[in-house]
């Protein structure tokens, strides 16, 4: 899968960095239930630091990959906002012209299962809700019946 040498790249979510990791070493342990690879990799930073490739949730083998990656959580994201907004003005608004009607409001793909949504917490504070654990009503109707 990767090679000793090899440059890829991860992206960690809570300091909103893509970082360049080198793998180090390959390590193949062959059993009687099967053969088993895992990698190594060092850290850019002046301790060399190694760690198991294992450690980080998702690795890209160029940098256009996390670029696609990232375009297209962001585009999901302000689709879902769009969408949102859309159905608010037209609940509480309804005989205002939508200014929505020239946006898209396409459905949302629904695997969103390694997909992480950002929440300002405020102070400066930003929470990270992965989609598949959270409890997130698909519409404010949802919002409503529970409440009442």
């Amino acid at each position: 899968m990767y090679e000793v040498g090899q440059i890829v790249y991860t992206i960690i979510e809570n300091k909103h960095k893509i970082v360049p990791v080198k793998i180090v070493e390959q390590v193949v342990t062959k059993t009687l239930q099967g053969e088993k690879t895992q990698y190594t990799i060092e850290l850019p930073n002046t301790k060399s630091q190694r760690l198991s490739l294992d450690k980080f949730n998702k690795v890209f083998v160029d940098i256009k990959e996390v670029q696609d990656h990232l375009m297209n959580n962001a585009s999901i994201a302000i689709k879902k906002m769009i969408h949102e907004s859309a159905d608010l003005q037209e609940r509480f608004f309804p005989l205002i012209e939508s200014e929505f009607e020239e946006i898209s409001t396409d459905v949302i793909p629904q695997n969103t299962a390694e997909e992480t949504i950002k929440v300002d917490l405020g102070n400066g504070q930003v929470g990270n809700i992965k989609i598949s654990e959270a409890d997130i009503p698909l519409t404010l109707n949802e919002v409503d019946q529970k409440k009442t």
